[in-house]
Parts: C-alpha cells; sequence; structure tokens
C-alpha cells in the first residue's frame, strides 16, 4: 500500500519540514510506503527532510483506491497565491503587497495565475474531494490549521465544507477552525487534534547528538534560543535591549538561530541585526547561527535550550515535545495564540509583547521540565491515537 502525503514541504521552514517526517516514521514503521508531493519538486533530504515531487506529479500517480493525506500548517484554507509566493521571488515581490492581496481575496486573479503555473486542478491546493478530481480516492486531513476559515463569508464557507465533507478523516488543530467547520455542518466528521510534531520527542529523540550539536556550535551550559520571523516584529532595538537585560539577568546567552529560511519568512534578516547591535554594544553573550540547519540540529538546539523565544509556532511545539519552558512571541500571530488556547501549558501560553520578553522570560524559566512533560504526555497520547487511525 502507499500513502501519497501532500503539503507544503517544498521549501526551507522548520514546520513544513517536520510534517511529513512525522508521518513517515508513522508509515514506514507500519511497513507501508510513502511519497510526498509539494507545489514543486524539492530536496531537502541533505538538511534531514524529504524529497517532494510536484502537484502536477500528485495529479497523474493518483488512481482509483489511493490514500490521500494533506498535511502541514495552515494547509486547510491557504490558496495558491500565498503558497506560490513563498517559492517564486518575482511573484513574492509582486503579490507581496496588500492591494494585490486584497485584488487575490476579491477576484483571486494571483491565485488563477499560481494556478495555472503549477497545472493545478481545485480550487484550492491542499483541499478538494475526490469529487473534484473525478477519482475515487480516500482523502483525509491530518491536525491541519484554517484559523482564517472563521473569517469567510457564510457562502464561501458553505461551498468550502461541503466539498471537502466526504473525507475520511479530518483533524484540525485549533477550535477556531473546528468552530468554523462546524458552524456550516454541525455533524461534519471533524477532529480536534494536537499537531502531530508533538510527536517528535517519541519519535526521533535517538537522532538527536546533543554533544555534537555544543561543540560545534560552542554553546554555553545555559542559553537563551531566540527566533523572530522577517515580517514578525515592530521595534528591533525594543526586542534588542530586551534580550540583553534577561541575558544579563540569567547569566544566560542568547542564541539567534533562523526556523524560516523560505520566502515570507527569513528570519536570518533581522537576527543578523540584533547581532550587529550586540556587537556594537560590546556585549559577547549572543551567539548567531547563521547556517541552513539540518531539521535534527534544529531540533536539538531547541531541545538543549533553557528557553525558547520566538515567533514559530513550531518553535513552541518543539519546546512542548522535549519539556523547554517557553515564550510565544508576537501577539497579533493568530495561529500561534489559537494553538496555545488548546494546547499549550497553562502558565506559558501568554503570548508576550516586545517589551515583555524580560517579565515573561523570567516567569517562563521558573516552570519545571518534568511538569511541561506531564503536562504534554495526554496531547502526544491523542496524536498517537489519531496517528493510528489515520494510517491503517
Amino acid at each position: 500500500m502507499i500513502y501519497r502525503v501532500l503539503g507544503p514541504f517544498d521549501r526551507y521552514n522548520y514546520g513544513d519540514l517536520l510534517f511529513p517526517l512525522i508521518l513517515k516514521y508513522k508509515i514506514e514503521s507500519l511497513g507501508y510506503q510513502v511519497e510526498f508531493y509539494g507545489l514543486v519538486e524539492s530536496d531537502f533530504t541533505n538538511y534531514g527532510a524529504v524529497k517532494t515531487l510536484s502537484i502536477s506529479n500528485f495529479y497523474s500517480d493518483l488512481s482509483k483506491g489511493d490514500k490521500v493525506i494533506i498535511a502541514g500548517g495552515e494547509s486547510l484554507c491557504t490558496s495558491w497565491a500565498d503558497l506560490y509566493s513563498y517559492l517564486n521571488k518575482l511573484f513574492d515581490y509582486i503579490y507581496g503587497n496588500r492591494i494585490a492581496k486584497g485584488i487575490d481575496r476579491r477576484i483571486n486573479i494571483f491565485s488563477w495565475l499560481a494556478r495555472s503555473i503549477c497545472s493545478g486542478q481545485s480550487r484550492y491546493p491542499f483541499a478538494f474531494s475526490p469529487r473534484e478530481l473525478k477519482l475515487d480516492v480516500s482523502i483525509s486531513f491530518n491536525a491541519v490549521g484554517g484559523a482564517a476559515l472563521n473569517t469567510w463569508p457564510y457562502k464561501k464557507l458553505h461551498r468550502f465544507v461541503e466539498n471537502i465533507n466526504d473525507s475520511k478523516l479530518i483533524g484540525v488543530r485549533d477550535n477556531l477552525t473546528y468552530s468554523a467547520l462546524k458552524k456550516i455542518r454541525s455533524e461534519m466528521a471533524v477532529e480536534l487534534v494536537p499537531d502531530s510534531a508533538i510527536l517528535m520527542q517519541r519519535f526521533y529523540s535517538k537522532e538527536l547528538d546533543e554533544l555534537k550539536i555544543r561543540k560545534k556550535y560552542k554553546l554555553p551550559e545555559k542559553y537563551i534560543y531566540f527566533q523572530v520571523g522577517n515580517e514578525k516584529y515592530s521595534d528591533l532595538n525594543v526586542i534588542y535591549n530586551e534580550l540583553k537585560s534577561l541575558a544579563n539577568e540569567t547569566g544566560y546567552a542568547v542564541v539567534l538561530c533562523a526556523i524560516g529560511h523560505a520566502l515570507g519568512h527569513e528570519d536570518l534578516k533581522p537576527l543578523q541585526s540584533l547581532h550587529r547591535m550586540s556587537q556594537a554594544d560590546g556585549q559577547n553573550n549572543f551567539i548567531i547561527i547563521s547556517d541552513m540547519l539540518n531539521v535534527f540540529d534544529l531540533m536539538c538546539l531547541i531541545k538543549e535550550s533553557s528557553l525558547y523565544i520566538g515567533t514559530s509556532l513550531h518553535g513552541v511545539i518543539t519546546s512542548l515535545s522535549f519539556g523547554v519552558p517557553y515564550v510565544p512571541l508576537n501577539k497579533e500571530i493568530k495561529k500561534v495564540g489559537e494553538y496555545l488556547k488548546e494546547w499549550g501549558v497553562r502558565s506559558l501560553s501568554q503570548q508576550c509583547d516586545e517589551d515583555q520578553i524580560v517579565e515573561l522570560g523570567i516567569n517562563a524559566l521558573k516552570v519545571n521540565s518534568s511538569d511541561i512533560m506531564r503536562d504534554v504526555e495526554r496531547q502526544k497520547n491523542i496524536a498517537s491515537e489519531f496517528l493510528d487511525r489515520l494510517i491503517e
């Protein structure tokens, strides 16, 4: 039996590289075959991730009776234009302003163009039915997000829900997405489940080489892992001063390390600016890691840290999985806020303004790792049970 897994696995963004690894582990452990697909062909095996075929290959490879799994992030309602903008610099440049995005929301001109370029066969790249593909296949959704569904007009949402209603399993990771779907069809077989990446500690701990990582990057015993997306902050001066104060108060170093390198993420840009500020300020306790890291090295860096601070949802989920205290930065990031309402540790679920880094960082460091691990055990069991039904 072969599973065909479709999602945004064709770009270097930590979370997008994690999704297929979790499914790969589970599917292959049961003796089944798996093929991964993104919008375009990609090969991130040098970074510990998977190789993808294109979505046009996905359509041509499909045959009657195949099992399809849609996985990854806010995949449920993402547009062709949004996805393609992370892969093509020219398209991103044109589409990257609010006017262009506003036009696309109304008349879908950029999504039509991206869909045409990718030879798309469905209205939404990662949300379709067997009817839309004109094939008798089984389609399931693995812990996807779709918080934007809650803002859609009723008619648009109704069409969307009716289109995916005959899916085998629909697992969503936040209550906002769950409620939006249930609002249209109360009897819809949708389940609220944690992101399956929460299982990384169970599946991949043996892949992590803590001593190698500490030696390679000359890491001190205690450090704070910090990350911020290029479009996810307001004032780097405020962030720098807060991080400097937190480092000086705790005696911990600050490791600046990117989680997302893809277009639209580009963490390295603000991190390099922060590092330059520290150098100009004579601070020798800021360490920058500029490389595009192997996904397991990245995982290990977060696992070994004393505290994670950042805008990445999967930075937070990695912290949860390994029992690392965390501070989710930027209250405007809805997908992080919605996820933590359901699955976060109660004492660590407050999203942080830039001028609260010291306050919330100190509070987070008071939370024991063992308490986090105990709190998260239940959701790991929920995610595992859902995977058992997804892959059988």
